[in-house]
C-alpha cells in the first residue's frame, strides 16, 4: 500500500509539472496570438541580421551606441494595459520607432503601466544612475504620418542630464535584453554624448497607438484615421499587413528569459513549441 501511494504521488507530481509547463507555453503562445503577430513565423527565434543592417543585438558590448544616433528608453506603455497589450503592442511599436530612427532600444519599465508591475518582484534590482545628453523634440507628432517626431540633440551642447532607474525594469523578468545597452556602460562609451529619448504618454497613446501609420494593431481601433484603418482592404489583408510588421520585430527583438524558458523545457522536455 505504501509503494502504491508513493507511485501515485510521483505520478501526481509529474502531472502537475506537465500542466505547469503547458500553462507557461500557452502564456507565451497566447500573448503573441492575442496581438495577431505570430501567425506566419515562429514565436521565438534567434535574431536575424537580414532584418536590419543595424541590429542592436550585435552592437559592440563595450560601446553599444557606436553605430546608433542615440538611445530610446522604453519605460511605459498604456496606463491600463495588461501584459499582452503592453509587451506585444505598446513595447513593440516603440521598438518600431527605435528601428526607424536608428535609436538603440533599451527597455527598463517602471510602474506607470501598473497592471504589469509587481513591487515585490520588479521593485528589486537596485538603483542605477547615469548621465547622458537629453533628446529633445521640436514637435510631438509628425503631421504627415501621425507618428512621434524624431528627437534631436541640441546643437553645440555638451550638457548632460542625470537619469535614475529603479528595480529590474519588468522586461528582464520575462525576456532577454533587446540590446547590449546598460547604464553602467554609459560613462565609458559614446552613449554618454548621444541623446537619450523617452516618448511621452501622449506620443505613445495618441501617436504610436492610434495615429502612426507604421505601428502594429490587433484590430481596427476606434478613433483612428482611414490612413490607419484602410477601409478599402479586407480584414484578412489589413491584418496580414500588421502581422508582417509585427512578425519582423518579434523575430528580431523577442527572446524569452533563459531561466524561465529552461524551467518550461525542464518541466516538459518533450515539447518542441519553444
Amino acid at each position: 500500500e505504501g509503494v502504491n501511494s508513493s507511485n501515485a504521488m510521483r505520478r501526481l507530481h509529474a502531472r502537475r509539472k506537465q500542466l505547469s509547463a503547458r500553462v507557461l507555453i500557452r502564456i507565451f503562445s497566447s500573448l503573441a496570438a492575442c496581438s495577431l503577430l505570430c501567425c506566419s513565423v515562429p514565436l521565438f527565434t534567434k535574431n536575424s541580421p537580414s532584418h536590419s543592417e543595424r541590429d542592436p543585438s550585435s552592437a559592440g558590448v563595450d560601446d553599444p551606441c557606436e553605430s546608433f544616433d542615440g538611445v530610446l528608453h522604453i519605460s511605459q506603455g498604456d496606463e491600463e494595459g495588461a501584459a499582452t497589450t503592453i509587451f506585444f503592442v505598446f513595447v513593440l511599436n516603440q521598438l518600431i520607432y527605435a528601428d526607424r530612427h536608428n535609436r538603440l532600444p533599451w527597455i527598463h519599465m517602471d510602474n506607470a503601466s501598473h497592471w504589469i508591475y509587481d513591487p515585490e518582484v520588479h521593485g528589486r534590482g537596485g538603483h542605477e544612475k547615469f548621465r547622458m545628453q537629453k533628446g529633445e523634440f521640436t514637435q510631438q507628432l509628425n503631421a504627415s504620418n501621425g507618428c512621434p517626431a524624431g528627437a534631436i540633440q541640441k546643437p553645440g551642447t555638451t550638457e548632460l542630464t542625470t537619469y535614475h532607474v529603479e528595480g529590474n525594469g519588468v522586461w528582464a523578468s520575462y525576456f532577454e535584453p533587446v540590446s547590449p545597452f546598460h547604464p553602467q556602460l554609459v560613462a565609458r562609451s559614446t552613449c554618454r554624448y548621444k541623446p537619450l529619448v523617452r516618448l511621452s504618454f501622449p506620443q505613445i497613446l495618441q501617436g504610436l497607438h492610434l495615429s502612426c501609420v507604421h505601428s502594429v494593431r490587433a484590430w481596427r481601433y476606434g478613433g483612428t484615421s482611414e490612413a490607419v484603418t484602410k477601409p478599402h482592404l479586407s480584414d484578412h489583408a489589413w491584418l496580414g499587413e500588421n502581422r508582417q510588421r509585427g512578425a519582423k520585430m518579434l523575430h528580431k527583438f523577442y527572446q524569452p528569459n533563459r531561466v524561465l524558458l529552461a524551467s518550461v523545457r525542464g518541466a516538459n522536455p518533450h515539447s518542441k513549441r519553444l
